[in-house]
C-alpha cells in the first residue's frame, strides 16, 4: 500500500476511534448508546474488510512481479551462460524492463 493509502487509512481509523469515543462520552442513554456502538463497529468491520481485500491483492501482485523478474533474470544469465559474456560485461538493465 502506498504512503498516501496508510494516511487515509489513519485518518479514516482516527475519525472512527474519535467518533466511538464522543459516543461513548456524549449525555445519551445506554441504549442509544449501545446501538451506535454497533453502528460504528459494522462500518469499521466493512473498513477492515475493505482494506484486507486490498492488501491481498496488493501482495499478490508483488509476488507474480517478483516471480516473473527471477523468471527473466534466470533467462538473462542462461543466455550470458551459453554466450560466455564475462561478468563485468552484462547488461543488468534488460530486468528492469
Amino acid at each position: 500500500m502506498s504512503k498516501k493509502g496508510y494516511f487515509l487509512g489513519g485518518i479514516i481509523l482516527g475519525g472512527l476511534i474519535g467518533a466511538a469515543s464522543g459516543l461513548l462520552l456524549a449525555p445519551t442513554s445506554g441504549e442509544e448508546a449501545r446501538k451506535k456502538i454497533k453502528k460504528m463497529a459494522k462500518i469499521n468491520d466493512e473498513f477492515i474488510q475493505d482494506a484486507k481485500e486490498k492488501t491481498e491483492v496488493a501482495v499478490h501482485k508483488t509476488i507474480d512481479a517478483i516471480k516473473h523478474g527471477i523468471d527473466k533474470l534466470g533467462k538473462i544469465v542462461e543466455d550470458k551462460k551459453k554466450s560466455n559474456t564475462p561478468k563485468e560485461d552484462i547488461d543488468t538493465s534488460e530486468v528492469a524492463a
